[in-house]
């Protein structure tokens, strides 16, 4: 009974949230200032074809010489948009590629590090002469 409520009620976000992902979408691709065109050119198909021909209303809406107040209030929004998308793109600080100061460290001299006379001198005693036993296997 539980994975049936819980099957349905999933079922029941994917509208919802498939309708969220296209508006984010939408959004992020600047398609909502594409959208309100769409309306104004419609609406200004509707305005000019009472005055003329449906031919000349189009004409009159597509040539750019007769924009309608919302057409002039979306470019100016795009231009306001547009600004302040370059004004925050300008200050980008770049930390792969810092300047960083590298200290480099020579070898130590022979002196601290022993020389092979030394170490031989530290081994007094001969080497063991009896042969090496024999590992079974």
């Amino acid at each position: 009974m539980l994975t049936y409520s819980l099957r349905v009620l999933s079922k029941a976000f994917h509208i919802p949230l498939r309708i969220i992902l296209i508006a984010m979408i939408i959004q992020m691709t600047g398609g909502h200032w594409m959208l309100l065109q769409t309306i104004a050119w419609g609406r200004m198909i509707v305005d000019y074809s009472h005055s003329s021909s449906i031919s000349t209303a189009l004409k009159e809406t597509f040539d750019g010489e007769h924009p309608c107040e919302m057409c002039k209030g979306i470019q100016k929004a795009k231009q306001t948009e547009k600004k302040q998308e370059a004004q925050q793109v300008t200050v980008k600080y770049d930390f792969l590629f810092e300047h960083r100061d590298i200290l480099i460290v020579p070898p130590a001299p022979p002196a601290l590090r022993g020389s092979l006379k030394g170490a031989q001198a530290l081994r007094t005693e001969p080497p063991s002469l009896r042969p090496p036993r024999v590992l079974p296997g």
